[in-house]
Formats: C-alpha cells, structure tokens, sequence
C-alpha cells in the first residue's frame, strides 16, 4: 500500500519500450502500466525509427524515460545520433539501456557518446524497474511532503 502510494506521481506519465522479445516486452508494459504509466510497445527498429524522426524537432519532453534493448539501440544509433546532434532538447528524456554484460562491448561505443542516461540488464526484474522509477522522480525529496494531506499555515479560531 505505502509502495502504491509513493508511486501515485506516476498517473498519467508516458513511457516507451522498446524490445524484440515479445515476452520481456508484456512483462515490462504490464509491470509500467500496473502503476499507472502510459506505454508505447516498439518491436522493431524501424518502429523506433520512426517515433524518432516523429519527435525530430519536439522542444519539450513527452516521455518519462525511455526503455531500448541493445539491439534495436544499435540499429537506430545512426538516426539518434542524426537527430540528437540537430536537436539536442531531446536529450533531456533519460534513456535505458537493457542490455547483456556479454554484449556490452558491441555497445560500448554507444554508451561513450553519452546517448544513456542509466542501463539495466536485459530482461530487468521488477525490482530493478520499480528502482528505476523511484530514480527518475525528480520531486523525491518531496515526495511525502506532497502525497500527504496538505496543512494550512494560519488557522482562525472564534
């Protein structure tokens, strides 16, 4: 219940993952949206291709984060790079690496560049995600302060 409640900030918020696993893609959308998040499901890298090019010249953030599988960030390093070189607002979204510690050379170049702002391993347990969240609330430290009942400053009395 206290979990439930801590995470009431996330109503409504948005966010975008993307993987080519249909499994790992459900359990993920299904755990976001157990707490209230909007997600967007990307199985293919022309799919995330495309939502890039569709956000090219947005200047404000639309997504809490965004969740991509080593794979498809490698497939679309070329557009995002494109696309965050030209726009560099874009960046503001924090974006999640999922990926295997095997895998992380063929990636490491990626993650020089700085396109990632955290990185998880791939298929995240519930737990990791759930961490992952509370990280990206940028209110934590007042958090209690607005999820409790709100007290006056004066009070009058007759």
């Amino acid at each position: 219940m206290q979990q439930k409640q801590a995470l009431m900030w996330l109503k409504g918020r948005r966010v975008i993952v993307c993987d080519t696993d249909p499994v790992r893609l459900k359990r993920m959308c299904t755990f976001f949206e157990g707490c209230g998040v909007n997600v967007l499901a990307l199985k293919t890298a022309e799919e995330v291709i495309a939502e890039i090019e569709k956000h090219h010249y947005s200047t404000h953030r639309i997504y809490l984060a965004v969740l991509i599988d080593q794979s498809l960030a490698k497939a679309a390093a070329k557009v995002w790079g494109q696309v965050t070189h030209e726009n560099p607002t874009i960046l503001t979204t924090p974006v999640v690496l999922m990926r295997k510690e095997s895998d992380l050379p063929e990636v490491q170049s990626l993650i020089d560049k700085g396109y990632f702002k955290y990185q998880l391993d791939q298929s995240p347990s519930s737990k990791a995600l759930l961490r992952l969240l509370i990280s990206l609330n940028r209110w934590k430290k007042w958090q209690k302060e607005l999820s409790s009942r709100p007290h006056p400053s004066v009070s009058l009395k007759r």
